[in-house]
């Protein structure tokens, strides 16, 4: 069979590979159509891959429809010529977050496309239980869309679940989820501010639901969503996986703010332990009321604030205190000024 392999960014190969085997309790199917999503792309222009892994040959792809061609002999519910996608995500059922129901923080969690071979390949084969039917009103098209909804629908009613419906949201990004996210939010009741820097996806997403749109290069976008919302914002989903976006969702957001980030790409390495792990974004702002507590620990010896201080200087040398700290923070860690 036909597979399409990246080996490097941008050195895609198409070669030929034996077909899937297909165990007792798996599915074959041959693909029909698959679709390219963002994550596809950044793959193939090497902007993103697992990290802490060398750059894998792999077959891309995660979103697919396709016809059952053979079923192991424990397999129910789907037989030969059935149309058919796969959930591209798997997971172990057992490890800790499985068993408390949270499959997609799975520590042995894979991903079609991006840790095992994906769907750009003639035949795929998965487990039954990740195999869905898909019913004849859905075009193959449609078909091959349907993971930036399922993203979008966990985003909404998974990580939202506390929030009222008819809350303001934020999107940033319209690609693929970023759309899916308009419409599962405005299905919810939320009232939607699209953002995006690609015209005609923002009109995609005034199409699609959106109740204002907001361009970034038509300037201050953090001021013209304060103007939008009427106040800041506190339900924030960036989508786009910019630098540029997950700072303007840290800077339009309000105190108590809520941001999820569903993208990868270019986010910043320190913010994707916050997507993996499904954390929500948070920050803290001075002592608020800590103050009586802060002196009672220290006091008791029970906090060693002491300890940090390595270097001490007179009010006359302030310069040079701040030029050291800059310098040599290895050995510097807090200097005390004596006035």
């Amino acid at each position: 069979m036909r597979a399409a392999v990246l080996y490097y960014p941008r050195e895609l190969r198409i070669e030929e590979r034996p077909e899937p085997l297909v165990g007792p309790d798996e599915v074959k199917v041959a693909v029909k159509v698959s679709g390219i999503c963002g994550t596809d792309v950044h793959l193939y222009e090497g902007r993103y891959h697992p990290v802490g892994t060398p750059f894998p040959a792999r077959v891309l792809g995660h979103d697919f429809v396709g016809v059952v061609t053979e079923v192991g002999e424990r397999v129910t519910g789907v037989k030969p010529g059935d149309r058919v996608t796969f959930e591209p995500s798997r997971f172990c059922g057992h490890c800790p977050a499985c068993r408390a129901g949270f499959s997609n923080l799975c520590s042995q969690w894979v991903h079609m496309g991006m840790t095992i071979d994906g769907c750009l390949q003639d035949y795929v084969v998965a487990p039954q239980q990740y195999v869905h039917p898909i019913p004849e009103t859905l075009s193959d098209d449609e078909a091959a869309t349907l993971e930036p909804v399922a993203v979008a629908l966990h985003v909404i009613d998974h990580r939202l679940q506390d929030r009222h419906g008819d809350e303001t949201v934020v999107v940033i990004g319209s690609g693929p989820i970023g759309l899916a996210t308009v419409e599962v939010a405005k299905l919810r009741g939320h009232r939607v501010v699209a953002v995006e820097v690609i015209p005609e996806r923002l009109e995609l997403a005034a199409r699609l639901g959106a109740d204002e749109l907001i361009n970034p290069r038509d300037g201050d976008a953090a001021r013209r969503i304060l103007a939008c919302c009427g106040e800041r914002p506190n339900l924030i989903i960036e989508t786009a996986g910019t630098a540029y976006s997950a700072q303007l969702a840290l800077d339009a957001t309000t105190w108590h703010g809520r941001i999820i980030f569903v993208a990868l790409a270019s986010t910043p390495s320190s913010l994707r332990a916050l997507l993996s792990k499904e954390v929500w974004i948070s920050g803290a702002r001075a002592g608020h009321g800590s103050y009586p507590e802060a002196i009672r620990l220290v006091a008791e010896g029970r906090i060693r604030v002491g300890e940090m201080i390595t270097h001490h200087f007179p009010l006359t040398a302030l310069r040079e205190a701040f030029e050291l700290l800059l310098a040599r923070p290895g050995e510097a860690f807090r200097v005390a000024i004596q006035h």
